[in-house]
């Protein structure tokens, strides 16, 4: 199962008190299951704002809902360059917007585990920003294999909640490996019996402690389409792979540098344009 990041930027900007005055952030997934997740967005302001606003995000809701600390507000979902827009027209004074959404998500998976990928960028620094992530019921973290490291986990009985709290950040990154311990008992008791009929001494079925890099670190929806693409075909001109996905050439430039970057691809001048090479 592929990847898929849900790869969310903040572009909240207040008609008269601008960006600047946000001064906290509470960020709540929830994971529903391994191909949907409900992200509740918290956004709380220093000082009264009044007018418009806007959330931008790169794919489409499922569902969404907006509300501030006094109104259910008009909102509108506009279609973007580059992905959608949630627009918020609040009648009255506010302190705090409250976003929720359901997304499609689908979780890559190896074997009984499943490895959860989001990221979030904003304009600019925020002084405090509170996220929690709840796997689904039923579900364990795998072997303590979370990111950011400093994560307090907990439960409310049924699911298990890990929390973050950070100050003066610009750039978010979480991931979470998780399984269900009912069918990992299942499955090592199907493949210990194979293992029995066959004969086979050695070689029992065990989990992948590790993925490949890639998808430890995680990537984005568009950065995925380029990964795929050249994993199978192994190179390919740039220009002709902005062109297969429709990409500006600010946003191919973009991924092709972090995938440079993570050591995926090398690239090399072709006449006007660039010439893509898999490394892997």
């Amino acid at each position: 199962m592929r990847v898929v990041l849900i790869a969310l930027v903040l572009a909240i900007i207040g008609a008269q008190y601008g960006y600047a005055q946000i001064s906290e952030v509470g960020i709540n997934i929830y994971i529903v299951d391994d191909s949907l997740i409900r992200q509740e967005l918290n956004y709380f302001f220093s000082m009264p704002q009044q007018g418009p606003t806007s959330y931008a995000l790169e794919k489409r809701p499922l569902s969404y809902s907006v509300e501030t600390d006094n109104e259910t507000p008009l909102t509108d979902l506009i279609s973007a360059e580059e992905g959608y827009i949630i627009s918020i027209s609040p009648e009255e004074e506010y302190t705090k917007i409250i976003i929720t959404m359901d997304l499609e998500h689908k979780s890559f998976r190896s074997g009984n585990l499943y490895h959860f990928f989001t990221d979030f960028v904003f304009e600019e620094e925020i002084p405090v920003v509170n996220t929690t992530i709840t796997l689904p019921e039923r579900h364990n973290v795998w072997e303590d294999q979370y990111t950011p490291r400093d994560a307090e986990l907990s439960t409310d009985g049924r699911k298990i909640i890990l929390n973050w709290e950070e100050e003066n950040r610009h750039e978010l990154f979480y991931a979470v490996t998780y399984e269900r311990p009912e069918r990992t008992r299942h499955t090592f008791i199907v493949i210990l019996a194979a293992i029995i009929l066959v004969g086979i001494v050695a070689g029992a079925y065990h989990y992948k402690k590790k993925t490949r890099e890639i998808m430890l670190k995680g990537f984005r929806e568009d950065e995925q389409k380029v990964i795929d693409y050249l994993s199978k075909n192994k190179s390919v001109v740039q220009r002709k792979l902005q062109k297969e996905y429709g990409f500006t050439r600010v946003k191919m430039t973009r991924i092709v540098q972090r995938l440079e970057e993570r050591g995926l691809v090398t690239k090399e001048k072709y006449g006007r344009t660039n010439k893509l090479y898999w490394k892997k």
